[in-house]
């Protein structure tokens, strides 16, 4: 992140195969004032979200994305989650929030011919798990398995 002096500085993360960046770690208190108060020297309101949010439909775009609206589609996926507390691992909801913001409309990502079934059956073709209302879509490993279980029976 950018700081008001122009200069690059790190948001609390540690270097790169450091035992210290765990998901416990990033999802620190401490860490979480921290960026806020970053945000608030950049004019960005940043919150911490109540549950970690993950999009195969936001992660599939910004990877295989050269669309000169990927800065305004990143800059909404952060407000909805940082700002806004969107779900946006709820398809339907992330469509909507991306409508409202008028991104949608630059980036085709559904036409008006598709339904958003057709999206959804489009991301089941990769491994999917469901508890409830939220989804892991994509590579799943163990950890990332454990914390939904976790989320869901606490």
């Amino acid at each position: 992140m950018i700081n008001c002096s122009g200069k690059l500085s790190p948001i609390a993360l540690s270097t790169a195969g450091s035992s210290l960046t765990t998901y416990r770690e990033l999802w620190s208190e401490t860490r979480w004032q921290k960026l806020a108060m970053y945000g608030r020297e950049l004019d960005i309101i940043i919150k911490k979200p109540t549950v970690y949010y993950d999009s195969g439909v936001a992660n599939n775009y910004i990877n295989s994305s050269n669309s000169k609206f990927l800065e305004q589609y990143i800059s909404c996926i952060f407000k909805a989650v940082f700002t806004d507390n969107i779900d946006i691992s709820n398809n339907q909801t992330l469509f909507d929030y991306l409508n409202k913001n008028s991104v949608n409309n630059n980036l085709n990502l559904v036409n008006n011919s598709s339904a958003i079934e057709s999206v959804d059956a489009e991301l089941r073709m990769l491994p999917t798990i469901k508890v409830s209302n939220d989804s892991l879509i994509g590579l799943i490993t163990e950890s990332i398995f454990s914390r939904m279980l976790k989320h869901h029976l606490d």
